[in-house]
């Protein structure tokens, strides 16, 4: 019978992922989003993850 032997490899993505950034009105983790509607349809912003509660949004970057 055959064996083969395979070396661990180290997972590359992992160091191409960000942190979120947190709100600056409450604090809490923000989710990048896109914009579906209005002047800025089709770009990617940042929205808090709090939504509907918190409104706050920066531009994704």
């Amino acid at each position: 019978m055959l064996s083969i032997a395979v070396a661990p490899t180290q997972n590359s993505n992992s160091a191409t992922l960000t942190e979120a950034p947190t709100c600056p009105k409450c604090g809490s983790p923000m989710a990048r989003r896109i914009a579906k509607q209005g002047a800025n349809a089709g770009q990617a912003f940042y929205g808090c993850s709090t939504y509907p509660r918190c409104r706050g949004t920066m531009p994704a970057s």
